[in-house]
């Protein structure tokens, strides 16, 4: 694994995108730089471009060339429990299974920040339910899927099988025809064709005692992981809020955004130099992406100036320059040649 859980870079999902490119580069047999080709990207591209746009690229071009509807389950061959350490002391010392599964429900801003997920109590067999986070790209079934596969490894290694086990995966889209793949890989009854993509437990496992059930250990270790969430939450919300206001065509400035995340302006600045990064860095990265988006979209450099409400496409360009190297024509050209 490139990167542990604990020591994160501001974009959470680089993690799994890297693990992603490690699994359709072993299922094809393709090298990194060999793959990416494949792709029509360059390295450049997937470690600067927009994080869903390259998910989808990754796995759809995995299928091409394997042919496999179910690769995304093929994730759980590059996963390590000694990266989520942390996050396992905090659920084996919790009071019971159904305690555990909060806690992980709520810190998985540690390890994601494209999905939502939420613990709902009130049936025979209670679920984790999975969601994408709004964005203007949608996720493959074979992320759906690997999210999945993820979700029954954390509960599987983090929480512990003593006495109890998954119950089912559920998954929104069609089995394909290789529904014993999926219960094989998975090693629990899956049902297709569902409303929600959620991962299902016993209610009579949700009492079942955690191994090291310590309340104090517990109650310390979530205190330490939580700060982290939060910060993690803070860059999304400024995200969002940036999108926001370009589609009401205002300038996402410092003061508005701070406005929208019911921040002040110095108070969003010194929470975001707490994690080493700066309100002009999230904002560009935004800026980058929804620019690369409207041009692959055809729009020309004022559009795409307009769009993003730039007084011209003068300081447009200047902001592309200082972060790809590439004048507006060039990084056009590049996304066409893609």
């Amino acid at each position: 694994m490139t990167r542990p859980i604990e020591t994160q870079n501001p974009r959470a999902d680089d993690y799994w995108q890297d693990i992603d490119l490690k699994v359709v580069c072993r299922l094809t047999g393709f090298s990194r730089a060999e793959f990416l080709e494949k792709a029509g990207m360059s390295e450049q591209d997937f470690l600067t471009g927009d994080h869903k746009q390259i998910n989808r690229s990754l796995w759809e071009t995995a299928e091409k060339l394997t042919g496999l509807p179910y690769i995304g389950l093929e994730i759980l061959h590059e996963l390590n429990l000694g990266d989520y350490r942390d996050l396992g002391l905090a659920t084996i010392t919790a009071k019971d299974l159904r305690a555990a599964i909060q806690d992980l429900v709520t810190l998985s801003g540690l390890f994601t920040e494209s999905w939502h997920f939420r613990f709902v109590d009130h049936s025979q067999h209670p679920a984790v339910i999975i969601e994408e986070q709004e964005s203007p790209f949608r996720f493959t079934h074979h992320s759906m899927d690997s999210t999945v596969a993820v979700g029954i490894f954390l509960a599987r290694t983090l929480l512990g099988k003593s006495g109890y086990d998954i119950y089912r995966a559920n998954f929104k889209h069609s089995g394909f025809g290789a529904e014993a793949q999926y219960e094989a890989r998975l090693a629990c009854a899956c049902r297709f064709d569902q409303p929600h993509y959620s991962v299902e437990f016993s209610a009579e496992s949700l009492c079942h005692p955690m191994p090291l059930c310590n309340p104090q250990l517990h109650e310390h270790l979530v205190t330490q992981l939580q700060p982290h969430v939060r910060q993690d939450d803070l860059r999304e919300k400024i995200r969002v809020a940036i999108h926001g206001l370009i589609k009401q065509r205002v300038w996402p400035n410092r003061q508005r955004v701070a406005s929208v995340v019911h921040l002040g302006e110095r108070t969003l600045l010194r929470e975001l130099k707490k994690k080493e990064t700066t309100f002009r860095e999230i904002q560009e990265h935004v800026l980058e992406k929804e620019a690369r988006r409207l041009l692959m979209a055809g729009y020309c450099a004022d559009k795409v100036a307009e769009h993003l409400c730039y007084s011209s496409s003068s300081p447009l360009a200047r902001m592309i320059r200082k972060r790809t190297g590439k004048t507006l024509s060039d990084l056009r050209t590049s996304l066409a040649d893609h």
